[in-house]
């Protein structure tokens, strides 16, 4: 038969081996999200060097935002434009523009995207 003090020292360890449980699950947690961010940021970057548009544009959320600034240059003119799309759909028609700036006549300055 178990005594009193044993019964008190093993529902403290079982309520330890719980708070350790809880705090291994978030870390574990945590681990499993910067995986899953790492994967969908690189399938991000293929698909868009590579100009796969539908493959890219997929991973857009319906509320997503692109903002784009160019600075176009050549032996007489330096020209800066921004470009901004709101939502899946506007993105999706700004990929010409996105491809486009593969072309060493075109220099990004600044590209900031919430997917």
């Amino acid at each position: 038969m178990t005594s009193i003090n044993e019964g008190a020292l093993l529902m403290a360890s079982i309520e330890e081996l719980s708070l350790i449980i809880k705090d291994l699950e978030s870390r574990v947690r945590v681990c499993e999200d910067e995986r899953e961010i790492r994967e969908l940021l690189s399938r991000y970057g293929y698909n868009a060097d590579c100009c796969r548009d539908e493959e890219y544009v997929a991973l857009w959320t319906d509320d997503a935002s692109y903002d784009l600034s160019l600075i176009m240059t050549d032996s007489t003119e330096r020209n800066e434009t921004t470009h901004s799309w709101r939502g899946k759909t506007a993105c999706a028609i700004s990929s010409p523009i996105r491809t486009a700036t593969s072309d060493p006549a075109f220099t990004v300055t600044a590209c900031t995207c919430r997917a």
